[in-house]
């Protein structure tokens, strides 16, 4: 757990001089929350079933091309062994292209934890998380995005592939009270 509240603060360490360059008012604008739901492939070596995950978001908009989101990840689902829990929770860094469009490719990547208690073992794996997606706005406040991702154990022992889709709200008139 101190090797990821240390990945965190690197994280935002590195986000500061993003946040400078957005050169902003900060206001409620820049707040998003987006749930969602993904699909979740866990490497093969796990002997977990692989299965749709409930996800939600939480984050900042620092600019039409800046995006820093804490984002969570839970299921809970009866296998033929004992119950399987799993939680997963990261902070991810997005990059928007394309910014003056409705379609807005992108690219993520973050650091994070996944816990899983499969009824025999309960294991905790500091995770790396890179990927590609696609937003749309529908309007200023309102937005869909799908990516795919590869999440990496931090000690090289697993890699699993996720794909999520998500609705997104930013409050205070979103995008319209943002520049670029």
């Amino acid at each position: 757990m101190r090797n990821l509240k240390l990945q965190v603060i690197f994280l935002i360490l590195l986000m500061l001089p993003f946040m400078a360059y957005s050169a902003e008012e900060v206001t409620t604008s820049i707040v998003e929350i987006s749930p969602g739901i993904g699909y979740y492939n866990f490497d093969d070596d796990r002997n977990i079933d692989d299965t749709a995950m409930a996800t939600m978001g939480l984050g900042l908009q620092f600019s039409r091309r800046w995006l820093l989101l804490l984002h969570y990840s839970a299921l809970e689902y009866d296998s033929e062994r004992p119950k399987v829990t799993v939680q997963k929770y990261h902070v991810d860094l997005h990059h928007f292209f394309n910014t003056e469009s409705d379609l807005r490719p992108y690219l993520v990547a973050g650091v994070g934890q996944l816990d899983i208690d499969d009824g025999v073992s309960d294991t905790n794996k500091n995770m790396l998380n890179a990927g590609v997606g696609l937003s749309y706005k529908l309007t200023p406040s309102w937005f869909v995005r799908a990516d795919a991702r590869i999440f990496a154990s931090t000690n090289g022992d697993y890699n699993d592939d996720a794909l999520t889709l998500s609705i997104g709200y930013r409050f205070g008139g979103g995008e319209s009270k943002q520049g670029r």
